[in-house]
């Protein structure tokens, strides 16, 4: 009983994380892109070379 409900809480607790950490890359989800795709442009002629 007390095992089922510790995984109970403890994936309510990951959902709530989840929730919260979408909610905050959401916002900054525009100034990260642009960084993401130039690290990501640099990388390829790396791989290719």
């Amino acid at each position: 009983m007390d095992d089922g409900r510790e995984t109970s809480v403890q994936s309510y607790i990951f959902l709530i994380l989840i929730c919260y950490f979408f909610e905050h890359y959401l916002l900054n989800i525009h100034q990260s892109i642009p960084d993401i795709i130039s690290k990501i442009l640099q990388s390829f002629p790396e791989e290719i070379n």
